[in-house]
């Protein structure tokens, strides 16, 4: 064989051994198809679950309650066979499921939980009351067959939408004539997925027909269409209820029978108020589907709707919330509301939102019936919403709602929350859904916060991470918006769990706790119960650690420095090739305008951000590394968490083998040097004399070297400032301070000595301040310049003196 083929072969060989050696710890599983999107419950279904990573160590996760799983031998990394067991006291609902591994967690997707029996979809049904499980895309057309009795009620509802499918489902019903008996386009209350319901006319057979909106159904398209009769709702009356309290719900948007009520204390995970929970089924209801209708699980009271009366409902002063429905077409619901004179109250509606079909216009009007205030539409919303300032003199003003076009019914539904405006505040965010600890290495959760009124520091906890994982940095500064949460797995085997992030202010006299949420998905969006977890996996460990060595307890971000770092990298064996570093902070980037074919657009302004000095990277035969870390000089002084990101580079150098990251390091923003004097006191010489001096030292941080200016600042009007300047390395500064003969004598008030620099000479307002320090100037006279002689005095007389000027002469008469 031709060496070079086999050198060729090797060289590949050699290739593939080390991308399994990287691959095979990175590789987390994925779920890409199931062979049904449902399950029974009270019995056992079959699930067939396709993907990749699914093993070794194979394991589920799963949100249903009183749910079990039995994976059947032979499971693979591309398939597995599970049977599910579903207590019968389940309820029904959508829940989520994840496939764990050794490789780590899967993200979730949906799964509906009700007591019908799951099949994959087929051209006939043999039985009703079935749940089929099937795929469209495209232009294509689905249809079934059933047979039917005449005067049989049949109802006929697609789940996409509600279980993460792209499909925007139509379905229609026809006879065996193929007369349309009914049909359904996406409705809003259940998230863009289709119902309608027919009174069969005749014994016969009947076509279900399934179709994409617009023909034109994205990946993935699947469903699950249920036939038959079952029970569903999808709105919950009252929309929110205080938690802890016990309160009574009635179900609109239904088949349930009339009257249907559930009772229930909502509860909330770790006592979190105000979130979307899904309301309770009623009791001993048989045969229900569907996804649970959401309501809010408030801190406050909860007012509902009373019967009209004589006189208008009262209703307590703010926080409070408002529940009713406009039942009949021109209605208009008032109620009198305490408030207090000079209060700034926010109103909120919550209408289509919420899936109710209200238009719904918001009125804030006096006792006497004159309109304050009113909006119809917020912009972003579909509800409407204001901020209202209690005129003085006023104790209670009048709320009204009313539908915009007149209309009414039953599920018109609304929740009007009204609180002080201005209230501290501050919400959480998660840009991922889960995070993978190698064993060994670190992880790192990155926790985004939106301030409102509220500034301080803010606590953040992992209730339910996998036994043994360590958490460090986990608060986030005040000040800041962002935090690099350090999970560590030191010496642990491969588990699995989810868990919920949470927020709590840290400052005195406040009190807030917050969720902080991975990001919406369209299961969460319609669901939000179902996007509130975080999945935390210990992994292998991984080909490649990298070590950031020690600082001492002293190093800040010094503005306008460089900050020295030392790296070390571990390799696994088989793990070769070059290593591109990358820094990862807290800090916003900062934007900036430019102009470009003659538009004005922003862009990131990375000369203003923390970065790396070039693009460091670890040769394939080194091991360590010296870098620098550049601080620019106008970083706002809060403290940022800081970590590095080492990417093993496959042959190429461009295509990623392993990610690694060094844990998370919190530096405050400083000044790049401090200023000391000598003496904070001088006696400046008005004339001539011996003067004081001014003369201190600028104390520079590691790899500062930039020039410093040292001045007087808040001397009075006409007096001129020394200025003196260190560059490079210089530290000593000393100058006399004197002033014009003359000025008057005794101590001048508020004057400093500042040491400020330049980022960029030639730019002006990139400075940066180093500091100041008060001195005390005390002006003592001095001598009189000595004279001028004679000479010089007439020389500098005729100098002054203007040249004659010839007579004018005088006009004509």
């Amino acid at each position: 064989m031709d060496r070079r083929i086999v050198r060729r072969l090797c060289q590949a060989l050699a290739i593939a051994l080390v991308a399994l050696s990287t691959s095979a710890v990175l590789a987390a599983p994925r779920i890409d198809k199931l062979s049904l999107r449902g399950l029974q419950a009270g019995g056992i279904t079959t699930l067939v679950i396709e993907g990749a990573g699914l093993a070794p160590e194979p394991r589920l996760l799963f949100s249903a309650p009183q749910a079990s799983y039995t994976i059947k031998p032979g499971a693979t990394a591309k398939r597995m066979e599970v049977d599910f067991t579903v207590d019968g006291s389940c309820p029904a609902g959508i829940y989520l499921l994840r496939a764990a591994s050794a490789g780590g967690v899967s993200p979730a997707v949906a799964l509906g939980v009700d007591n019908l029996p799951q099949i994959a979809f087929s051209p006939e049904i043999q039985t009703l009351d079935v749940a089929l499980t099937g795929s469209l895309t495209g232009s294509n057309v689905l249809t079934t067959t059933f047979s039917g009795k005449k005067g049989q009620e049949v109802l006929v509802e697609v789940e996409s939408r509600r279980l993460g499918s792209k499909l925007e489902p139509v379905v229609h019903v026809y006879d065996a004539r193929h007369t349309q008996l009914a049909w359904s386009r996406g409705l809003p209350s259940i998230a863009g997925d289709a119902r309608c319901e027919v009174t069969l006319p005749a014994d016969g057979e009947y076509t279900i027909e399934l179709h994409d909106a617009v023909f034109r159904g994205a990946e993935p398209g699947f469903f699950r269409l249920k036939v038959g009769k079952f029970l569903y709702a999808d709105l919950a009356y009252p929309l929110g209820a205080q938690e802890g309290v016990e309160s009574s719900f009635e179900f609109t948007a239904t088949n349930l029978p009339e009257g249907t009520k559930a009772k229930a204390k909502l509860e909330t995970p770790a006592g979190l108020a105000r979130l979307k929970v899904p309301a309770p089924w009623p009791a001993e209801t048989p045969l229900l589907s569907g996804s649970r209708p959401a309501v809010i699980a408030s801190d406050h009271a909860e007012i509902v709707e009373a019967a009209p009366g004589d006189k208008l409902q009262e209703v307590p002063q703010a926080p409070v919330a408002i529940n009713g429905r406009i039942t009949a077409p021109g209605e208009q619901d008032r109620y009198r509301l305490a408030v207090t004179a000079g209060q700034t109250l926010r109103f909120d509606v919550l209408a289509r939102r919420a899936g109710s079909p209200l238009d719904a216009v918001l009125s804030i009007q006096n006792e006497q019936g004159a309109e304050l205030a009113n909006n119809d539409d917020r912009p972003g919303s579909s509800d409407p919403g204001l901020e209202f300032k209690v005129p003085d003199g006023t104790s209670a003003v009048v709320l009204a709602v009313r539908d915009l076009r007149g209309d009414g019914g039953d599920d018109f539904l609304y929740r009007v929350s009204i609180a002080p405006a201005g209230q501290p505040s501050f919400s959480l965010s998660l840009p991922v859904d889960r995070v993978h600890v190698p064993r060994d290495g670190a992880a790192l959760v990155r926790v985004l916060v939106d301030r409102a009124e509220y500034g301080g520091p803010i606590d953040l906890s992992f209730p339910e991470v996998p036994s043994g994982v360590s958490i460090t940095g986990n608060s986030i500064p005040a000040g800041a918006t962002e935090a690099l949460v350090t999970l560590s797995a030191p010496g642990l085997s491969p588990a699995q769990s989810l868990t919920r992030v949470l927020g709590t202010s840290a400052a005195e006299n406040v009190s807030i706790k917050r969720l902080a949420r991975p990001p919406e998905n369209p299961v969460s969006q319609h669901q939000p119960w179902l996007g509130e977890e975080l999945a935390v996996a210990v992994t292998t460990p991984p080909p490649i650690t990298l070590v950031w060595d020690v600082l001492s307890s002293d190093v800040v971000l010094a503005r306008g420095a460089a900050l020295p770092v030392k790296l070390r990298l571990q390799r696994a064996e088989g793990a070769k090739g070059a290593v591109r570093l990358s820094l990862l902070t807290t800090q916003k980037m900062p934007r900036k305008k430019v102009k470009e074919n003659n538009s004005e657009k922003e862009v990131d302004d990375v000369a203003r951000a923390l970065r790396f000095e070039g693009a460091p990277t670890i040769a394939a035969d080194a091991s360590e590394i010296d870098a620098r870390i550049i601080v620019p000089g106008d970083l706002p002084e809060i403290a940022y968490d800081l970590a590095i990101q080492a990417e093993l580079l496959r042959d190429d150098n461009k295509s990623v083998a392993a990610t690694a990251v060094t844990p998370a390091r919190r530096l405050k923003s400083a000044p790049p040097a401090t200023l000391e004097l000598a003496t904070a006191a001088v006696e400046a010489r008005a004339g001539l004399g011996e003067t004081g001096k001014v003369s201190g030292k600028i104390k520079r941080a590691a790899g500062f070297s930039l020039p410093v200016n040292i001045t007087l600042k808040g001397l009075p009007e006409g007096l001129s400032a020394p200025t003196v300047t260190l560059v490079d390395d210089q530290t000593d500064f000393e100058f006399p301070l004197s002033f014009p003969f003359g000025t008057a004598a005794g101590d001048l008030k508020d004057v400093e000595v500042s040491a400020i620099s330049l980022t960029d000479p030639k730019d002006p307002k990139s400075v940066i301040q180093v500091g100041t320090l008060p001195l005390a100037v005390k002006v003592v006279p001095g001598e009189a310049p000595p004279e001028k002689p004679a000479e010089e005095k007439a020389e500098t007389s005729a100098e002054k003196t203007p040249e004659a000027k010839p007579a004018e002469e005088p006009a004509p008469e």
